[in-house]
């Protein structure tokens, strides 16, 4: 009668165990379907992310052109206001040009003379006479 007491316990034994293996089943189903809708909005979110990442990288590049639209329109706001100009090109010209003879056309005469200095906004000649020229660079109208 022990045999069947122990046997029956057993078989009760099992049948909970049983039991809850199929209700951890049933609950490891519910986690693995939350964990897909959980990794589907982490995905979602980042594609959101990756686009926000790339709108901030669009917006950046727009801000840096602003800038340097703003630092180049003060820099032609001072030019009129001044009437002095910056040309990189007739600088450059002008200095490998040092100790040269070149002539000048500006509107009201031409000028001929020996490149003695280059200043960012002019250039200074030595005309054949010993008499010194600064001609800015706005007067210019073309050099030979």
């Amino acid at each position: 009668m022990t045999f069947f007491w122990n046997h029956k316990h057993w078989k009760i034994r099992i049948r909970q165990l049983h039991d809850q293996i199929l209700h951890l089943s049933h609950e490891l189903h519910h986690v693995k379907d939350d964990v897909r809708q959980i990794e589907t909005k982490l995905n979602e979110h980042l594609w959101e992310w990756k686009e926000l990442k790339e709108e901030i990288r669009r917006l950046a590049r727009r801000i840096e052109e602003l800038e340097s639209l703003a630092d180049r329109v003060a820099r032609l706001e001072e030019e009129v206001m001044t009437g002095i100009t910056d040309n990189p090109e007739l600088h450059a010209y002008f200095a490998g040009k040092i100790g040269s003879e070149v002539r000048v056309d500006t509107a009201s005469a031409t000028l001929q003379g020996v490149v003695l200095t280059v200043a960012e906004d002019a250039v200074e000649l030595r005309e054949s006479g010993g008499d010194l020229l600064i001609i800015p660079f706005s007067r210019i109208t073309s050099v030979q």
